[in-house]
């Protein structure tokens, strides 16, 4: 058991919320304050979620350089000054300059999507993997169910999204003063690791999809349930957030109760069941009433960590490459969903823009029955 792994990991995940979720929750705000469609908007996704694709297609080579530790305090490096940038660029007014500052963010984000999987894989026990897993992404979850309550408060205050932003790259100075402290007990295993991959490109790109059109359709609803409720259901700002809040109590909730109890169902039955209830759940706030689409965060919730323990268990110690390959598909589905659903709802509405999620739930749920009935055939080291 190596606690500072778990620790830095959950920590780092923190500050990473923080930023990813204060987009979403500040997105209406920022699409007035620099006056701009949500086309031009949708860069400020599409830039961060490319420039972490850079960082997740090249993993497999600066991973054994720097290090889970050394990786992850490059990353909070990159966050703290991204988001700093982001909030002194709005000052200024200046949305090109905040959209390369956010790029900055997103080499971060990209990176500890990677070593903060790793480091709890590595770091838990082998039994009690998935619930480590799933306690870190619950920690995904109270950050960003705080972000939009954080941007609300600073608003009834009189300050407003840019301040938020100042604050959030004083979290990663956090961060990164802890990684000092920790010791990196597995950088010769990564480091003698083979690089190359154990499975073909063909099936690395299907168990990729898979995983990137399910981080997709959550993302598409974390971070547009805001414009979507303000536009399509007049909802005020302040709404729209508290409803972004109870998206994310749903997501935390889910992912805590996976944390605390051990489920004795596989993988395989969990995600079924995820994907299925998502469906119904999203189906019924989007056509009946939207207070269910909220809820859609408890039946997500478990799907990402119970998706990286079935990675673990399948590929055993090429888990690192598989994981840096798995996000890197992430980063070309979330590049591709933020830019796709920027033009659909400049050309239809953002309420027939949200049909999209059918899309990524169903294609998603489809890649992993395909994934699942894979023979893996790990190479001999």
């Amino acid at each position: 058991m190596n606690y500072g792994f778990i620790i830095l990991a959950y920590t780092g995940l923190i500050a990473l919320s923080f930023f990813d979720n204060g987009r979403g929750a500040a997105y209406p705000d920022i699409l007035k304050h620099f006056s701009i469609s949500t086309d031009m908007g949708s860069y400020l996704f599409t830039a961060v979620s490319l420039s972490g694709l850079v960082v997740n297609l090249t993993g497999r080579f600066w991973l054994p350089i720097t290090g889970l530790v050394g990786g992850t305090r490059f990353a909070m490096l990159f966050i703290g000054l991204g988001s700093y940038g982001v909030s002194y660029a709005a000052q200024l007014g200046n949305y090109p300059l905040t959209i390369t500052m956010a790029t900055i963010a997103g080499l971060g984000l990209g990176g500890l999507a990677i070593t903060m999987n790793i480091m709890v894989t590595e770091g838990a026990p082998a039994r009690l993997k998935r619930r480590y897993l799933s306690g870190l992404h619950g920690v995904y979850g109270v950050s960003s169910f705080l972000a939009p309550q954080a941007i609300n408060i600073l608003i009834h205050y009189g300050e407003n999204w840019i301040t938020y932003f100042k604050y959030v790259s004083v979290l990663t100075i956090f961060v990164l003063v802890y990684s000092l402290k920790v010791e990196d007990t597995h950088k010769e295993h990564v480091k003698t690791s083979s690089k190359k991959y154990p499975v073909s490109l063909s099936k690395r790109v299907v168990i990729g999809l898979f995983l990137g059109l399910y981080v997709a359709s959550e993302i598409m609803v974390s971070s547009r349930l805001s414009l979507y409720l303000t536009r399509a259901h007049g909802f005020t700002t302040e709404m729209a957030n508290s409803y972004l809040s109870y998206f994310f109590i749903s997501l935390m909730s889910g992912r805590l109760i996976f944390a605390l109890v051990d489920f004795k169902h596989d993988n395989r039955f969990l995600l079924i069941i995820s994907f299925i209830s998502t469906l119904i759940c999203f189906s019924i706030g989007f056509f009946i009433h939207p207070l269910a689409l909220p809820i859609c965060g408890l039946t997500m919730s478990f799907a990402f960590p119970v998706s990286m323990d079935w990675i673990s268990d399948t590929f055993k110690e090429y888990n690192h490459l598989m994981v840096a390959s798995v996000m890197t598909t992430i980063g070309i589905t979330l590049s591709s969903m933020h830019w796709g659903f920027g033009q659909l709802t400049d050309i239809f509405g953002v309420r027939n823009a949200l049909y999209f999620f059918y899309v990524l739930n169903i294609g998603s749920f489809i890649l992993f029955l395909i994934s699942d009935r894979f023979k893996i055939d790990l190479p001999k080291r």
